[in-house]
């Protein structure tokens, strides 16, 4: 029996198992990660805990991996069809030794992330590199708590706790969690939930955070390994401070080039960007790479009580340039110097954005009038 992984450019990551009589290819998806249930799955294969089935691709066209007790160590093992209305034929029979089903599982995967998997094409939190696989394999462990560990993985009573519908009181009472085990748990959701809510993570923050998201499981379950985390950690060391002296090199040319772009830039020039902040004392505007500020004051000639009385963001305006501290890199606008009567920024801002070139070309005539009657 042989299983391997492949990874598709659009984020599909295809397992592949292959028997004495088929070769079956079950699609995954980033939306039904299957890698965290695949651990206890095979877990409970290893502590005789038979007979034990999974679900894989949960959208509809997958396949339930089912294995059941035979004799002596060998189990039965076989693929069945899920919801399928095109497929009802069982696509995989295998009579095999319990350890050499681990084993085959074990290698394709770690195989797969060695020298194919690419983690950011993948979920918010890195399930298949930052689970112990290796675990399974040894001998010096004691028969894990399966049942916890599911339950903790959320597909039964804590996820209840935002979907009261499941049923929990099945459960039995030495599986519940103390009320400390489950504070400990919060931190666990915290972390995916932040993970979640911020897909534009740098790859480092992505890594450290798939490292220690299942640690608050392995201490309630007491099977933390420092040994594991320890080799995790010194490798991403190894690898972010590699990369230090390039994100330090990016840094300089960012802030060379942005600097450039600054001292590009003129007192009187009209420039197009999008509000990217409001606050109560005025907006902030991006334009090529550069953000100036658009004080209230300098938005109309007449009186407003909020920028976002006129303004919000992702808005497109047009402002022109009245101050520049490159040092301090620092861009100071102005709409109100092109309205070509009191309030046109109230009622007509486009008004305002056609006429500017012209208005701008009034300022800066102004401008030159006053330094030549200084002169």
């Amino acid at each position: 029996m042989k299983v391997f992984l492949k990874q598709s450019g659009r984020g599909w990551i295809h397992l592949c198992v292959e028997t004495s009589n088929v070769c079956t290819i079950i699609h995954t998806s980033v939306t039904f990660d299957p890698y965290e249930r695949l651990y206890i799955w095979l877990g409970q294969i290893r502590d005789s805990q038979l007979p034990v089935s999974m679900i894989i691709d949960e959208e509809g066209y997958g396949v339930e991996l089912i294995v059941e007790p035979d004799k002596n160590d060998t189990v039965f093992f076989h693929i069945e069809p899920w919801f399928s209305s095109t497929d009802r034929i069982t696509c995989g029979k295998e009579i095999i030794n319990r350890r050499e089903l681990i084993r085959a599982f074990h290698n394709g995967i770690v195989d797969f992330i060695n020298n194919d998997f690419i983690s950011s094409n993948w979920a918010s939190i890195d399930y298949l590199s930052y689970q112990n696989w290796d675990a399974l394999l040894r001998d010096d462990l004691k028969p894990q708590n399966w049942e916890k560990r599911l339950l903790i993985a959320g597909f039964e009573i804590f996820k209840s706790e935002n979907y009261p519908d499941v049923n929990t009181e099945n459960i039995p009472e030495k599986y519940q969690l103390t009320a400390d085990q489950k504070s400990i748990l919060t931190l666990k959701y915290a972390i995916e939930r932040i993970a979640i809510a911020n897909k534009n993570y740098s790859q480092e923050i992505k890594d450290f955070t798939s490292l220690y998201h299942k640690l608050p499981e392995d201490i309630i379950l007491n099977e933390v390994d420092i040994d594991w985390y320890q080799e995790h950690r010194a490798k991403l060391n190894t690898r972010y401070d590699k990369s230090w002296e390039i994100v330090i090199k990016k840094s300089d040319r960012y802030l060379n080039l942005h600097k450039s772009r600054l001292e590009s830039l003129k007192i009187g020039q009209v420039v197009d960007g999008t509000i990217v902040g409001i606050r109560d004392y005025g907006v902030f505007v991006d334009f090529g790479g550069c953000r100036g500020l658009l004080h209230i004051s300098e938005i109309s000639q007449s009186e407003i009580e909020h920028p976002n009385r006129i303004f919000a963001e992702r808005d497109w305006v047009r402002a022109i340039i009245i101050d520049l501290d490159i040092d301090r890199r620092r861009v100071t606008l102005s709409t109100s110097i092109l309205e070509l009567e009191s309030g046109d920024m109230l009622k007509e801002p486009w008004k305002v954005y056609e006429k500017a070139e012209e208005m701008a070309a009034r300022y800066h005539q102004n401008v030159l009038s006053k330094i030549v009657e200084v002169d």
